[in-house]
């Protein structure tokens, strides 16, 4: 079938649909999520870091799909000129050169108007469905109306869970060791069963993170020229060809500031001081990391507005690997000082997986000193501490705000085994971070 400029594109997306078929993927965990919206009207909308895997997940969709019988599938990626200028065409188009099916769009933010391609599909040809994949969410907002609502689901691909890990590095019967953990329901139960080389895989994670490629890759120094890719290349790409941005120096800069502040209060004047640029730029440079999916930004909460601060965020990465190479260090020896954070880090990505949908995450910060790292929030709160050391002590600061705030669970994260421990009417649990 030919389109419009004699261009044979059913036969191209026929051979697409093809090598789908038959390539190799390891499955992510968050599938069934996405294929239990398959079946609904709305465009899905999968966002999520360069190289997180989403193409893969495009792919693992369209498999089963196909597995199920459903042979209309077709594969388009937004980079790719000539993918982008059938798709520009609108549904109507697509329907007259395809039929009716399953339309998996890569980079759809790239598209000019992407939220009219939605709106009129949704509303107009139900026949086909829209499945995409978005690595900018400034872009996607910007280019997205208020007219998408109840149109698009939207899903956040993350990089790699440590049980992903596992599977990716052929030890998925291993994976079904670590024990599910509900921190609203805590239990050390099945903790014991962990081996000794899971927390060394464990460390192995925290080291080089969970993005796909990384994980995969053969040698440390394959390991460490992927990563530098993600912002040197790729990053700093889609800078170019998002934000037009003219100050890269300053930018890249800030970058490298953020990576030595993770995990601690995000003092905007400091930061803007250090790189020589004002406090709006500051903002500016920060909202496009998140925009990426580089950075994660959490705020404190409020109980008493007078006493606790409110304004200062944290900044966290959301890679561990990432976060190390851009601190120039990928070592976690006993002489690394900062080595908590990365474990706190890797804690907070692992709780954002599970509640940035169903609960809230925060964190809290008195004037007069003590902090809790993370406060879990879903009908009731549960306050977390992350330790990296192997003593089990319980931290002052999560005591004081359990008592002050009448919450009798607390948990303390740590890198390697399990405890409960009881003082008054207080329980606290220490379990390893693997198993969030």
């Amino acid at each position: 079938m030919l389109d419009f400029f004699g261009v044979n594109v059913y036969n191209s997306t026929m051979k697409k649909r093809d090598e789908i078929a038959n390539i190799k993927l390891y499955s992510r965990h968050i599938l069934p999520k996405v294929l239990g919206l398959v079946g609904r009207k709305e465009t899905i909308l999968i966002e999520g870091a360069r190289r997180v895997g989403k193409t893969s997940l495009l792919f693992l969709i369209g498999k089963y799909l196909l597995s199920k019988g459903k042979n209309e599938v077709y594969y388009f990626d937004l980079e790719d000129p000539d993918d982008i200028d059938v798709i520009s065409r609108g549904p109507k188009a697509l329907e007259k050169i395809y039929g009716k099916g399953y339309f998996l769009i890569d980079e759809i933010h790239l598209l000019n108007e992407p939220d009219k391609l939605i709106k009129l599909t949704v509303d107009h040809h139900p026949e086909i469905k829209l499945i995409c994949s978005g690595s900018s969410s400034i872009t996607i907002n910007r280019k997205f109306k208020d007219s998408l609502i109840g149109r698009i689901s939207e899903i956040e691909l993350f990089p790699l869970s440590f049980k992903e890990f596992l599977d990716f590095t052929e030890k998925e019967e291993f994976s079904r060791i670590i024990p599910q953990f509900n921190i609203f329901a805590p239990s050390t139960k099945g903790i014991e069963l962990i081996t000794d080389f899971l927390y060394r895989d464990y460390e192995e994670y925290l080291r080089f993170g969970g993005y796909p490629e990384v994980v995969l890759a053969r040698t440390e120094e394959e390991k460490i020229r992927i990563l530098s890719q993600m912002f040197r290349i790729y990053a700093k790409r889609d800078l170019q060809s998002l934000f037009q941005l003219r100050k890269e120096i300053a930018f890249e800069k800030f970058f490298y500031a953020v990576a030595g502040t993770a995990g601690n209060l995000f003092n905007l004047s400091e930061i803007a001081t250090e790189i020589g640029v004002s406090i709006k730029t500051v903002k500016e440079y920060l909202s496009i990391l998140e925009g990426l999916f580089l950075v994660k930004v959490l705020h404190p909460h409020a109980f008493n507005i007078r006493t606790e601060i409110k304004k200062m965020p944290k900044v966290y990465f959301g890679d561990t690997g990432l976060l190390n190479w851009s601190v120039g260090n990928l070592s976690l020896s006993k002489a690394r000082q900062d080595r908590g954070r990365v474990l706190e880090n890797a804690v907070f990505i692992s709780l954002l997986r599970k509640f940035s949908e169903t609960g809230r995450i925060y964190f809290w910060h008195k004037r007069s000193g003590g902090e809790v790292d993370f406060l879990v929030s879903k009908n009731t709160i549960v306050p977390i501490e992350v330790k990296y050391q192997r003593r089990h002590q319980i931290p002052l600061s999560l005591k004081n705000f359990m008592r002050s705030h009448s919450i009798n669970t607390g948990m303390v994260i740590t890198q390697k085994d399990s405890e409960i421990k009881a003082v008054e009417n207080l329980r606290f649990y220490f379990v390893p971070a693997m198993v969030l």
